[in-house]
């Protein structure tokens, strides 16, 4: 898909950052090259923060859902600014139990999960074998080789090359990890 950089077409949006986001300018061309390879109808997003990741996976699939803990007023225009807002569906759980349950509802529906939420080893855990159990191809954030860079990602990707069973087939896409469940 040849697009304009999303800070081009973003950059009317006052307060919107650019500095550590998903989608920041360096990283943007490897998650486009990625997706590109994973062609999707419904992607599940776990961690929508300001919703320029959302955006950029409404562009590779019919639809996006989206779930967060926290409401964030830029999403929408974020959306709207890229034309995709009519293939997002967003759903901001205060409780675990809601994003728990929004997150399996839509892993059923998706052929893709991206998982960008917490970047604890225990959160990572979690929302890995919540997606896992209802769609089998993934991709997470924040794959780094620096240990001072969300260092329990790289712990728990690590953990998922190293499966003795070869349960999943991991490629590393720095900062993204593509994994698959083997069937």
């Amino acid at each position: 898909m040849n697009k304009p950089p999303m800070k081009d077409r973003l950059k009317t949006i006052p307060g919107l950052m650019w500095n550590w986001t998903c989608c920041a300018p360096s990283q943007e061309p490897t998650f486009r090259a990625l997706l590109d390879r994973l062609p999707s109808r419904t992607i599940l997003e776990i961690g929508t923060h300001q919703g320029v990741s959302t955006g950029l996976l409404a562009e590779y699939a019919d639809n996006v859902i989206t779930v967060d803990v926290l409401p964030n007023p830029l999403r929408a225009q974020v959306w709207s600014a890229l034309g995709v807002a009519d293939r997002i569906e967003e759903h901001v759980h205060k409780s675990q139990h809601g994003r728990d349950t929004e997150i399996l509802r839509g892993a059923a529906k998706a052929d893709l999960a991206f998982i960008d939420g917490s970047h604890l080893m225990r959160d990572v855990v979690h929302d890995f074998n919540l997606v896992r159990s209802q769609c089998a191809r993934m991709i997470l954030h924040d794959y780094w080789e620096n240990a001072e860079d969300w260092p329990d990602v790289k712990e728990f990707v690590t953990g998922l090359r190293n499966d003795p069973d070869g349960a999943y087939r991991v490629e590393i896409h720095k900062p993204f990890v593509y994994v698959e469940v083997a069937p």
